[in-house]
C-alpha cells in the first residue's frame, strides 16, 4: 500500500512587523484544505519569537466540503532584541485519524 499525501496550505506565507517594543499587531492566515479532505489539524509557533506569539486556536477541523478556515495570531513584540532580523512561524499539522 502506497503512502497518502494531503496538502495543506496557509496563506500568506510571511508577514513582516516593525520593531516596537511591547506593542500587539494581529495577523489573519488563512488555512486551505484544497484537496477537500475530512481532517483535524494542530496548530503551533516555532522560531525564536515562537514565545510572543498567541494563537486564537491550537486547533481545527474541516468537514470535508471546507476548503477553508481563518485563524489570527497575535504578535506582542518583546523588549530587549537584538538588532536584526528576527522570526517565528506559524505551523500547521495534520492530526492523524485514530
Amino acid at each position: 500500500m502506497l503512502p497518502q499525501t494531503y496538502a495543506l496550505g496557509i496563506t500568506p506565507g510571511g508577514a513582516v512587523a516593525d520593531y516596537r517594543p511591547g506593542e500587539r499587531q494581529t495577523f489573519t492566515f488563512t488555512i486551505i484544505n484544497s484537496e477537500h479532505q475530512a481532517r483535524s489539524v494542530a496548530l503551533f509557533t516555532q522560531g525564536d519569537l515562537n514565545q510572543s506569539i498567541s494563537l486564537e486556536q491550537n486547533s481545527l477541523s474541516f468537514a470535508a466540503s471546507e476548503e477553508e478556515k481563518k485563524i489570527r495570531a497575535t504578535l506582542t513584540m518583546p523588549s530587549g532584541l537584538t538588532p536584526g532580523p528576527h522570526k517565528a512561524q506559524v505551523v500547521v499539522a495534520e492530526i492523524p485519524p485514530q
